[in-house]
C-alpha cells in the first residue's frame, strides 16, 4: 500500500518548528548535537526544522529534554502565538473551547452547534 504525503504543515506545526529552532539558538547548540542528546536522528531533526515534515509530541518531550523545557508550557506558548489578536484570555486555550469543533466541522461541511445550543 503506497504511503500517503505528509500534509502542509499547519501554522501550529509551523510555530513549533520556529520555537525549537529559537530554542536550540538560545542554548547555543549545533542542531547534530541536539538531535543526538534528544536521540533523534540529525536528518530527522532537520526535516521537521525545514517543515517538510511535523514534529510529533514525542519529538517535542526529547527536545525538551536535550533543550531544558517543559513541553507543556512550550506547546502553551506556541498556542499563545497563534491566537488571533483579538481573543480574550477567556478564549485563548480554554477547555471545552469549541472554536476548534466549529473549524472541524467547517473541515466537514457539517454545520457546527454553538456551545448554548449544546448547553454547555
Amino acid at each position: 500500500m503506497p504511503r500517503r504525503a505528509e500534509p502542509a504543515p499547519s501554522p501550529f506545526a509551523v510555530a513549533a518548528a520556529r520555537a525549537v529552532t529559537r530554542r536550540i539558538d538560545e542554548v547555543d547548540m549545533s542542531r547534530a548535537a541536539v538531535a543526538r542528546v534528544a536521540g533523534l536522528s540529525d536528518s530527522y531533526l532537520s526535516e521537521r526544522l525545514m517543515l517538510r515534515k511535523s514534529f510529533t509530541l514525542s519529538d517535542i518531550e526529547a527536545l525538551g529534554r536535550a533543550l531544558h523545557f517543559e513541553p507543556s508550557d512550550f506547546l502553551a506558548g506556541i498556542d499563545a502565538d497563534i491566537q488571533p489578536a483579538t481573543a480574550s484570555l477567556h478564549d485563548v486555550g480554554a477547555i471545552g473551547d469549541h472554536r476548534h469543533e466549529e473549524r472541524f466541522a467547517a473541515d466537514r461541511g457539517d454545520e457546527a452547534v454553538s456551545p448554548e445550543e449544546a448547553g454547555d
